[in-house]
Formats: C-alpha cells, sequence, structure tokens
C-alpha cells in the first residue's frame, strides 16, 4: 500500500496518514522513526510495528504524568489497562518504567506506612489494608509494617481517645465501646487499644 496524503490534526495532536487501503493516527516520534511520507510504499508488518511503537509511546506518555505522584505498579498497570492497552504493551511499559527507577514498590510502602502513620495516625491494620489494595506484595507490606513501633502506634492511640473523649458527652451511654470502635476503625489492634482503654 503507498501513503497518498499526510496531514496534522490539533485536536488529537496526530498525523494522520492516509493510504489506499486504511488510514492510521500516528504521534511524531512515530511519523519520524519510521520516516512516514508521501509516496512511500508500507506493508502489513511495517503498519503493525509502528501500531505497536505508537501504543508504546502513549503508554510512556501516560505513565509518566500518572507517575508525577507515587504509585504502585498494580496502580499503573490498572491506569493503563482502563486507557485500552493492550496487555502486551503494558508489560514493556512497566519494564521501561522499572529501568528509569520510577516504581519501587518496597520504597512506596515504607514511605506511605510513615506518612499515614505519622500524619493521619493510622493503625498498622488500616495501613496494611489500603497498601493491599494498592497491590504491594505482602513481604514490602510487612518490611514496612515492622518500622512503626508499638509506642508509636501506643502515642497515637492516646491522642486518638483523647480526641474522642472531647467528642462525646461524659454521661454518652455505651461511651467506652464507642471510643474503642472509634480506635479500632483507625486501624490498631486490639491488644494496643486495650492497654490504653486500661490505663
Amino acid at each position: 500500500m503507498n501513503i497518498l496524503k499526510i496531514s496534522f490534526d490539533k485536536n488529537t495532536k496526530k498525523y494522520i496518514v492516509e493510504t489506499d487501503k486504511d488510514t492510521f493516527y500516528v504521534y511524531e516520534s512515530t511519523f519520524v522513526k519510521f520516516n512516514l511520507y508521501v509516496g512511500k510504499e508500507i506493508n502489513e508488518e511495517i503498519c503493525e510495528k509502528f501500531s505497536y511503537y505508537d501504543k508504546f509511546h502513549e503508554a510512556k506518555t501516560i505513565s509518566f504524568k500518572f507517575l508525577k505522584n507515587l504509585k504502585t505498579e498494580f496502580e499503573l498497570r490498572m491506569k493503563l489497562k482502563n486507557s485500552y492497552i493492550d496487555d502486551e504493551i503494558i508489560d514493556e511499559t512497566i519494564k521501561y518504567i522499572y529501568s528509569l527507577d520510577l516504581l519501587d514498590d518496597k520504597d512506596y510502602a515504607y514511605s506511605y506506612a510513615q506518612d499515614k502513620s505519622k500524619f493521619n495516625r493510622w493503625g498498622k491494620n488500616k495501613i496494611k489494608y489500603k497498601l493491599k489494595e494498592k497491590g504491594v506484595p505482602d513481604k514490602y507490606i510487612d518490611s514496612a509494617l515492622e518500622t512503626i513501633s508499638d509506642d508509636n502506634e501506643l502515642k497515637n492511640i492516646r491522642k486518638d481517645k483523647e480526641a474522642k473523649e472531647r467528642s462525646l458527652k461524659p454521661d454518652a451511654k455505651n461511651r467506652k465501646a464507642k471510643i474503642m470502635n472509634f480506635l479500632y476503625r483507625r486501624g490498631y489492634s486490639i491488644s494496643l487499644i486495650n492497654k490504653v482503654i486500661d490505663e
């Protein structure tokens, strides 16, 4: 097949390559890499190659934008899948992103656990649940949670307990149970909650 016409679409920011059999929309990087020009003869094999390269470029672009904030591999995979990127290209993109050191689930788990414990005063159980939701492997979650000491959790529990006590009337019905339920929902273990409640 021969390329009959090439134009640029400002809306999609892609080149429109029209042949005597089909029409393709490609990014500038693909357009340059495959040296596309009017009159050039291309076959199906070349079309498949530049279509793959074009999708790979799109996947990388989506990834770079998405990774402006720290993300997990699972989150990036889901973002690409929801952007209609094929599994083969997703795998290739993930490898590429790893090669640039832009993904690290272990570091992510550590940073997430520290931030949520320190600034949000979440207990280990809640942190663990949220990290699992983000697809972080169990071994990284366990390592991250080990860096949070019981002493630190006890301090957080005391602060949350005091805050909850202030929000309840002194004669509130089931006052102790309400405080315990609140602390449990914050992700603290029953054993640590009891230590503070019984103080």
